[in-house]
């Protein structure tokens, strides 16, 4: 019995070099080939055609996400100071209270591009706001903000006013199927589809949600929940599942960033909850974050190396804003891609200027591209036109 349980426990280890050893090779070539004296030159197309350039550096830090009205021409972005202390995805928790996060509204519709402050109206009482993942649906001005607050991550919904340059708090979801809340994309009146990028939380099981997150496990994914009734089910499954986007009328994209990898799922809507097939994935060159489609092109966003960006987030807690000073120099490069079936992936802007790009927005009639960093410092603007 001694020998039977013995070699099994061989087969069952002999079972996983394979795959401990894939995960390894992956974590090697990205780390190495990422490193931030390799990429201290920036490139993709952005640094070639037009111009581009870091703005607001002095009025917005940690700009996780970002959504656009192309129509209307401005950028709806969530930033929060307060994740240099309160961080939850990558296990930052200060000993001082995190100050709330805030939204800002970009307008490039004018000739001199403006940036407002989004207020806040009707929060309950000690509201602790610190978004991560946003989505805007037009048809029923409807914004969406994953929010880690200090006593629990929910969905939260408010009511968006451009004219009153506003939104109202309406209410929080939270379930058990909302556990570890990171990006969401409304794709109905009332339906939302989340990601939750973690089993193991940071919070809960810091060792475990290590082990998650550098072995890939598919413990995260992709949760339907419904505004109307508040339901939440779980549709899919992937490692630390991140981003996602429409990419067109049938088919979902969902960023998996320990698998460096962009996944595709046909979604069909005619089933409740939506059901989600599994059609093909897309491998990056670095840890894709959030995704953001325009034209029909995959625009990716991401973290070329994940040594740097944890350093990064490590040395804000006693460092703030400052990332010059000994101890809090540590550089999290960016990496900004595009997807399309004709030509593939295609580096968008790659580089240290902006850290870890974390968002990306692109509006090709008007010809402006914006990216956000998740520790970055300001927003980094793209435009056709050679200023």
């Amino acid at each position: 019995m001694v020998n039977l349980k013995l070699n099994i426990l061989l087969l069952a280890i002999a079972a996983c070099i394979p795959y401990i050893y894939s995960r390894l090779s992956l974590l090697y070539t990205l780390e190495t080939n990422n490193h931030p004296i390799k990429l201290s030159t920036p490139r993709g197309w952005i640094t070639e055609k037009g111009s581009y350039e870091i703005k607001y550096a002095n009025k917005l830090r940690n700009c996780e996400d970002l959504v656009v009205d192309e129509k209307a021409g401005y950028v709806v972005l969530g930033c929060d100071e307060g994740r240099d202390v309160w961080n939850t995805v990558m296990g930052v928790f200060g000993k001082s209270t995190p100050p709330n996060g805030q939204l800002y509204l970009y307008d490039y519709s004018r000739s001199q591009p403006s940036l407002e402050s989004i207020r806040l109206l009707n929060t309950p009482p000690g509201y602790s706001f610190h978004p991560l993942g946003l989505s805007l649906h037009l048809a029923t001005d409807t914004l969406l903000a994953v929010n880690h607050g200090t006593s629990g991550s929910t969905v939260d919904q408010f009511h968006f006013s451009r004219l009153g340059n506003s939104a109202t708090f309406i209410k929080s979801f939270s379930s058990p199927y909302l556990r570890a809340p990171n990006a969401l994309v409304q794709i109905s009146n009332t339906e939302v589809l989340v990601t939750n990028d973690h089993f193991f939380t940071p919070r809960n099981s810091p060792w475990l949600n290590k082990f998650e997150t550098y072995l890939g496990l598919p413990l995260g994914g992709v949760t339907h929940l419904n505004l109307k009734t508040g339901e939440a089910q779980q549709i899919a499954r992937m490692p630390y599942a991140n981003g996602l986007a429409i990419l067109n009328s049938t088919t979902i994209a969902v960023a998996s960033s320990s698998s460096a990898k962009v996944f595709l799922y046909e979604m069909d809507k005619t089933t409740t909850p939506p059901t989600l097939a599994y059609k093909e994935a897309i491998s990056t060159p670095f840890w894709p974050d959030n995704l953001h489609v325009s034209n029909g092109k995959l625009y990716i966003a991401g973290h070329a190396q994940l040594a740097g960006l944890s350093k990064l987030a490590k040395s804000r807690q006693h460092c703030g804003a400052d990332t010059t000073s000994a101890g809090c120099d540590a550089k999290a490069p960016s990496y900004v891609a595009q997807w399309t079936r004709e030509k593939g992936l295609e580096d968008v802007y790659v580089g240290t200027e902006m850290y870890a790009s974390s968002g990306v927005a692109m509006d090709e009639k008007r010809g402006v591209s914006v990216i956000s960093g998740l520790y970055g410092k300001g927003l980094l603007i793209w435009n056709k036109e050679q200023k």
